[in-house]
């Protein structure tokens, strides 16, 4: 049994060293040998620097890429160079919780055989779960992401010879626009959810992408996200709900205009429903990007939004 850690890192020479001493940290000598790491340098500013930062560690693989590609093109970069059983996830400004590599065995050992992908739910720097439902073991569908019964903020771990078949859809973004990609793998097979947690998610750091979420180069990021889950699953997810159809219609926009591209009363209107979201989504086009913008992250910090997901 090998697992693959791919660890993209865009500008990350700051936080690196705390990313990679998480992994040997969790890990016995004797087992180290199991664990395969690559790091992907995605056009970094920072080059030197984490050059630097990765010198005093041994056995890790270092992709660079000449000029930055995104989140999607560096996890594919990694995986496609990985080898391992097993294949997860570690953002450069994150890090593995203590015991991680005895909670990941557990979790195999548990994994059903005939899911190619295992969520994992994260903590926050509070300690808190990232994730809706607390201690759920069991299957998500993709009716499930629909209905967002299960939402929150998981690591995935993949089987490496599905992931290397199949990659993350690159639509040429500097984020993850992790939706498209789940929601096409879950439509081909269930995910397995675990209630066991592999990873520390801290969610206050500057390139955290649940920080300043509602600024304009993010937003538009968000909407080129969303349009293109509507063009590829759209049918799919109007199919499983027409209401979250309707939601995701009007969040596309919010995000229009968060991201100064315009205020689309028309658009609006035809995602005419009984829905609260609906009325909202009228009051937040009327104030505005600005002030929309304030509104927003309070909701989010009083909870009126989800955190995660």
């Amino acid at each position: 049994m090998r697992l693959s850690i791919i660890i993209p890192a865009y500008n990350a020479a700051r936080h690196i060293d705390k990313a990679l001493n998480s992994v040997i940290a969790g890990l016995d000598p004797d087992l180290a040998r199991e664990v395969e790491v690559i790091v992907i340098d995605d056009g970094s500013d920072d080059r030197v620097a984490l050059e630097q930062a990765m010198a005093r560690f041994s056995n890790v693989q270092l992709i660079q890429h000449e000029s930055n590609h995104g989140m999607c093109a560096a996890r594919n970069s990694g995986i496609a160079s990985s080898h391992g059983d097993f294949v997860t996830l570690l953002d450069a400004d994150d890090e593995f919780v203590e015991n991680w590599f005895s909670v990941f065995l557990k979790i195999i050992a548990e994994w059903p055989d005939s899911a190619r992908v295992c969520y994992t739910p994260c903590i926050d720097d509070a300690g808190e779960l990232t994730c809706a439902q607390r201690d759920y073991r069991g299957w998500l569908t993709a009716e499930d992401m629909v209905l967002e019964r299960l939402s929150g903020e998981y690591n995935p771990v993949f089987r490496g010879d599905y992931i290397r078949a199949h990659a993350y859809d690159d639509l040429g973004i500097r984020k993850s626009c992790g939706l498209m990609s789940y929601l096409r793998m879950a439509r081909e097979a269930p995910f397995w959810i675990t209630d066991k947690v592999m990873r520390r998610y801290h969610d206050a750091v500057e390139q955290s992408v649940t920080r300043n979420w509602t600024q304009r180069d993010k937003a538009a990021e968000t909407h080129h996200c969303f349009t293109s889950v509507l063009a590829m699953h759209g049918d799919f997810i109007q199919r499983a709900s027409p209401g979250k159809y309707l939601q995701m219609r009007q969040k596309l926009l919010i995000y229009k205009m968060l991201s100064h591209q315009g205020r689309d009363f028309t658009g609006w209107w035809q995602t005419r429903s009984p829905q609260l979201s609906w009325f909202a989504t009228l009051a937040l086009l009327l104030i505005g990007p600005a002030l929309s913008a304030q509104v927003l992250i309070l909701a989010k910090r009083w909870r009126f939004l989800r955190r995660y997901g």
